[in-house]
């Protein structure tokens, strides 16, 4: 999916993959400047998580190991 908004000069192309022996959601983001110049850009994200098909408790957590 390609988004653009053309008064901020910027697209993003979204690509999503859901792996169908394991519980993963993939996501993978490209994000385009259309100006010229360097900009910095932020994603923010929002999940609705229904873990185990309950509205309580649906929390996730990811703990990525230090870079070495």
């Amino acid at each position: 999916m390609l988004l653009e908004n053309q008064d901020l000069g910027l697209s993003i192309l979204c690509r999503d993959a859901v792996d169908f022996h394991e519980n993963v959601l993939v996501r993978r983001f490209v994000l385009r400047n259309a100006r010229d110049g360097e900009r910095q850009a932020r994603l923010f994200f929002h999940n609705d998580f229904h873990i185990s098909e309950t509205e309580v408790g649906d929390t996730a957590y990811f703990d990525p190991p230090p870079e070495p």
